[in-house]
């Protein structure tokens, strides 16, 4: 008869205790040698048990995802229309978000590191109570600006973690169950972006008053946000603490992030996803912070630069669908690496873009196509070569260049616009990426054959 469940694993659940099965022989012996093709019962019911903790985690990860972008859909935007209600300006609106960035930034590597020490779900509650802490910061009457700045410390670490541990939950089990969870993962990452706004802008018109409405839309998201505690203690309940892969027992966790930090960033697929990261979610700030403002500059209405928007996202998550038939005529690295040219290129030839709406539409969809791929392609490369209990670190580090990426970019293309003008900062950004693009081909081309082969 099958044994008893142990405690869950960091990423695979169930880890089984079975005794051995015994098939009687002609003599009427037992023996343990089973017929040929035949599995024991015992390991068919492990396999099998085995999927399926792998698929919860999975959908885990994937429900988490969804929601959580569905939420950050309106809070990243009426957070700073709150502040603006409240009458701050916008240099504290800057300032407030500068927080939020560097929050971020701080805790990409931690979070990382204790998700492959202690486990993605203890994690994924911590993280979750600092989002329901910033959400209640956020709700206080007649708020401070520390109190302000508070909430936006604690939304910037709570968010990281939270994205590290879906990211997780869902690069585990084999290479083709991970790279169709990492596809599902950012189809409905999209998806919550696409649809969080309208939901946001739901609950604000269902109050008169903007200040109420945007409390109401924080309130709301504090109550999923409980919600989800609760789901997150159940399922890490019994769940086993991992074993990491590179530590010893004299060294200290600083000393074990930095040197399995270390052994990451040798690996070449890593070093690669890594830069191409740093590359799309540069462009990808540019995006949010100047391409409507120049679209606004050029004459368009509003409602044309909200369609064009809605446009981008729907390009970024119709694009993933075709990742199996993508990968299969390019392969990963040459898709990330097509991906990045075109993203650097759209950046270049935005200002031709204002000639007319159908030109402007039209780069908007490729370029949201473009940086769409970035998400699933970049994990699914990195992981290939990152064994599971690392998996933590690795995203960490993602996560760090994407934060840093994004809050570079906006800071290095401002005084370029304020020195010379938006046009000539979009030539000038569109130049330098595509130089970088072009000079990192070159350089991976002339590597190792680790290299060639994940090329």
């Amino acid at each position: 008869m099958p044994g008893s469940l142990r405690n869950w694993g960091p990423l695979c659940p169930y880890s089984i205790i079975t005794t051995r099965s015994y098939t009687k022989t002609a003599a009427g012996a037992s023996s343990s040698a089973p017929r040929s093709g035949y599995l024991p019962r015992d390991q068919r019911l492990s396999e099998s048990l085995m999927a399926a903790g792998q698929r919860l985690l999975t959908n885990a990860g994937i429900v988490g995802g969804l929601l959580l972008f569905l939420f950050m859909g309106y809070l990243n935007p009426f957070f700073t229309l709150y502040v603006s209600a409240l009458g701050g300006t916008s240099a504290d609106i800057g300032f407030l978000v500068m927080l939020r960035g560097a929050a971020a930034i701080a805790i990409s590597l931690p979070a990382g590191y204790l998700i492959d020490r202690t486990g993605v779900f203890q994690v994924l509650s911590i993280g979750m109570i600092g989002m329901i802490a910033a959400l209640l910061l956020m709700v206080v009457v007649n708020p401070s600006y520390w109190i302000l700045g508070l909430s936006q410390i604690f939304y910037g670490i709570s968010t990281t973690i939270l994205v590290t541990g879906f990211q997780v939950l869902v690069a585990g089990g084999d290479r083709d169950t991970r790279n169709r969870s990492i596809k599902r993962y950012a189809m409905w990452v999209a998806a919550g972006t696409m649809v969080g706004p309208l939901l946001g802008t739901l609950i604000l018109g269902a109050s008169s008053d903007p200040l109420t409405g945007y409390r109401n839309a924080f309130s709301f998201s504090a109550i999923w946000s409980a919600l989800g505690l609760v789901a997150l203690i159940l399922l890490g309940r019994n769940q086993r603490k991992p074993e990491p892969l590179h530590t010893t027992s004299s060294e200290g966790p600083w000393s074990q992030l930095i040197s399995g930090s270390r052994l990451l960033l040798d690996i070449r697929a890593v070093q690669a996803g890594l830069i191409i990261t740093f590359i799309i979610m540069f462009i990808q700030g540019l995006y949010f912070s100047f391409v409507p403002l120049y679209f606004q500059h050029s004459g368009y209405s509003s409602q044309w630069i909200g369609f064009s928007l809605a446009a981008y996202g729907f390009a970024g998550m119709t694009v993933r669908v075709m990742i199996p038939w993508l990968t299969r005529l390019l392969g990963l690295m040459p898709l990330l690496l097509l991906a990045g040219a075109i993203s650097s290129l759209c950046i270049l030839i935005m200002p031709l873009s204002a000639t007319s709406p159908l030109t402007g539409l039209a780069l908007m969809l490729v370029m949201g196509a473009a940086v769409g791929l970035n998400l699933p392609i970049s994990i699914m490369l990195m992981v290939d070569w990152v064994k599971g209990p690392d998996h933590g670190k690795l995203m960490g580090w993602r996560l760090l260049v994407n934060r840093t990426a994004q809050m570079l970019s906006p800071l290095m293309f401002g005084l370029v616009a304020q020195a010379f003008g938006l046009v000539s900062a979009f030539l000038f950004s569109g130049v330098l990426l595509l130089i970088a693009m072009a000079a990192f081909y070159i350089i991976i081309r002339r590597t190792d054959k680790e290299t060639q082969h994940v090329l």
